[in-house]
């Protein structure tokens, strides 16, 4: 069964790959430019090697298709399991945040419902509403659902921008910027996993901190 982690690690790996090649790309380049103002090889040859190398070494459709394809699998089948899990308001837990309309609540008690009633959605937006009224401002609710899909859309600009962006071409700067930022988007897609993995702790130091 593919987990989170099996996602990120075929993206990243995909993404070093892409660096890996420009790196060898480069110096490629370089060494048959070398040679070329040797009078070595001939420009034909110097032109041919450098296309060999990018026909060889062009999009591997075949490790992209399945993945977008897990990935697509994975969002459908945990969306489905969290909508199972999702709890539902109960009567009486609607009947107890409705007695909160109109009365005067202060943070800390407006805090002890959030960390009740976390996991309810409906709850939440509930609790959300009676602290307006009461001119108590919180951070942006997310249930769980969103940011999953938040984690998701994550790994999807990231491959993309890996497939998209970072080219096979003698182009230094691009490279080590290209390495820095496959570097950082992991080290962003730790940060989203983590605030999934443990949702409702992170939700709740979030809204009451």
């Amino acid at each position: 069964m593919t987990t989170i982690k099996d996602l990120q690690t075929k993206i990243n790996a995909y993404g070093k790959k892409r660096v890996e090649l420009k790196r060898q790309y480069i110096e490629l380049d370089n060494k048959l430019q070398s040679e070329l103002q040797q009078g070595k090889i001939y420009r034909s040859e110097y032109d041919k090697r450098l296309n060999d190398f990018k026909s060889e070494n062009k999009e591997p459709y075949d490790y992209l298709e399945p993945l977008y394809n897990e990935m697509d699998k994975f969002l459908t089948d945990e969306s489905e399991k969290i909508e199972k899990n999702t709890q539902a308001i109960t009567a009486d837990i609607a009947s107890e945040l409705n007695l909160l309309d109109g009365l005067d609540m202060n943070r800390t008690e407006l805090n002890t419902y959030i960390k009740r009633y976390v996991a309810i959605p409906t709850a939440m937006k509930k609790i959300i509403s009676v602290a307006k009224n009461n001119e108590i401002l919180y951070p942006d609710y997310e249930s769980k659902q969103a940011v999953f899909e938040d984690l998701m859309a994550k790994f999807k600009r990231d491959l993309e921008f890996y497939k998209s962006s970072v080219t096979i071409s003698n182009d230094p700067y691009g490279m080590m910027m290209y390495e820095n930022l496959v570097n950082n988007s992991k080290n962003a897609q730790d940060a989203k996993i983590e605030a999934y993995e443990n949702w409702e702790a992170h939700t709740i130091d979030t809204l009451t901190m």
